[in-house]
């Protein structure tokens, strides 16, 4: 994984921000010292139930604001179908679906990102009073597509701004954000081995992703990353001659050998699209490893590890690593 793909979430608890100008504003007849703030929800469970943001613009002032609009502008996924949104003016009501202008920010087949906005009156200006509060609401939910969907959070943000397109540069009086984290992903990844001797033999073995709410990550490859301690350990992995890892093709037949480094981040040579077999939400990967006489363990410290990194042992991350033990076999082949 790509660690620019990161988004930047800000505070989750209700933010007023004033606008930068904001005494000036509030002098001059068609502008005003206006804040906003929204208040919701940490993360959506995927293909779960909508989750609700309250927003609140705020005029303390005594001039009335005639030129600000509100809009709401939502970045981070890579499928712009994996968000859908619907508003209603105040907390009671009907909902009304709204239509997202998406914009592909990433020129980088392999890297989409995309980010969205939709204007709540379309294109009206607020008219906020003076010494007033108006309220809206926005429910989102996230689906899962055929799209990977980023484990990282999206940020949603509520912005008084004069301009028509908030996300080309436009002036933005306030502004307040909320990251929101795509939930019940939390995948398990097991089969892993724990003992490998180095005796130079093939042993088979095979990997099984699930995950907790039967929703597809989609997520295109992973990756094997053998550590074998601080004193004979690189981020590169082990020599060529020390170990190997194959994973079998069950369509054609084939073993493809795979890297075993952490060096090269962007680099994971496991396609489980094609290698791994199963349901998106519950695959299995058969694979087969061969340590060598030359491979050196570190007692307590050597491990093996599998999924799609970075992965940091938090909760929704496609990873895992368990400790590995290794002990060398008289007369074992020195290259595998």
């Amino acid at each position: 994984m790509n660690i620019s793909r990161v988004c930047t979430a800000a505070a989750l608890a209700a933010t007023l921000v004033l606008g930068t100008t904001g005494a000036a504003m509030a002098a001059t007849p068609q502008q005003a010292a206006v804040a906003i703030g929204i208040t919701g929800p940490r993360g959506l469970q995927v293909d779960g139930a909508w989750g609700t943001w309250t927003i609140q613009a705020k005029n303390p002032s005594a001039v009335k604001d005639t030129t600000d609009r509100l809009q709401f502008a939502v970045s981070g996924g890579d499928d712009p179908r994996q968000f859908q949104f619907q508003i209603r003016s105040g907390t009671t009501g009907a909902w009304t679906s709204v239509p997202v202008q998406w914009t592909e920010m990433s020129t980088n087949p392999a890297l989409r990102l995309f980010a969205g906005y939709f204007d709540f009156l379309k294109g009206g200006t607020l008219d906020l009073s003076a010494h007033s509060v108006r309220t809206f609401q926005v429910r989102a939910r996230q689906v899962a597509t055929s799209a990977e969907t980023d484990p990282f959070d999206s940020s949603f943000e509520a912005i008084l701004t004069p301009t028509a397109n908030v996300l080309w540069g436009g002036a933005r009086t306030a502004q307040a954000s909320s990251g929101v984290a795509p939930e019940g992903l939390t995948t398990t990844i097991t089969g892993l081995p724990t003992n490998i001797p180095a005796d130079g033999k093939t042993r088979l073995f095979q990997i099984h992703i699930a995950t907790a709410n039967h929703a597809d990550w989609n997520i295109p490859n992973a990756g094997f990353f053998i550590w074998q301690g601080q004193k004979y350990g690189t981020m590169n992995g082990p020599k060529a001659c020390d170990a190997e890892v194959d994973v079998l093709d069950p369509t054609t037949h084939r073993w493809h050998r795979v890297g075993l480094e952490a060096a090269g981040l962007n680099q994971e040579s496991v396609d489980l699209l094609h290698w791994a077999t199963g349901p998106g939400y519950d695959r299995t990967v058969t694979a087969r490893i061969t340590l060598g006489a030359g491979f050196n363990a570190q007692a307590g410290q050597s491990s093996l590890s599998f999924g799609y990194f970075p992965g940091s042992g938090a909760p929704d991350y496609f990873w895992t690593g368990q400790k590995l033990t290794s002990n060398h076999v008289k007369g074992a082949r020195t290259c595998v």
